[in-house]
């Protein structure tokens, strides 16, 4: 939307991002918008709207975050961090959602893998 008027200034079909699936929360900044769609994290041009490229994350993917120009993104046992030119590390052993609102971490973060449930195979 424009800042002034408010008037539309662009829109994203988000079909071709298997959107029916998932859609979640947006992470905007470096000129773009960050965005997880279906099983993919999209970025978007925040001035046009143009995809400046997709990345297939495998899994449903969870809401993404941005500090220090680093986009940090949950999908299915993994956590991704991508620079916003599409470099990607993935770390492996996370099991939930970790990003749940705006938080930056300054200190050593530990993540690991623990089950939570027992498993039962008998009806009670």
């Amino acid at each position: 939307f424009d800042e002034a008027n408010g008037s539309l200034l662009w829109k994203v079909n988000p079909s071709p991002f298997d959107a029916t699936k998932n859609y979640g929360s947006l992470a905007v900044g470096e000129q773009k918008i960050f965005v997880g769609i279906g099983q993919r994290l999209v970025a978007l041009d925040a001035t046009s709207g143009i995809t400046r490229w997709t990345y297939f994350l495998g899994n449903s993917s969870d809401n993404p975050a941005l500090a220090y120009g680093i986009v940090f993104i949950g999908s299915g046992n993994s956590f991704y961090a991508f620079g916003s030119e599409i470099a990607v590390s993935e770390f492996s052993e996370v099991i939930t959602p970790v990003l749940l609102g705006i938080a930056v971490v300054f200190l050593t973060v530990l993540i690991w893998n623990r089950k939570t449930k027992r498993e039962c195979s008998k009806q009670l």
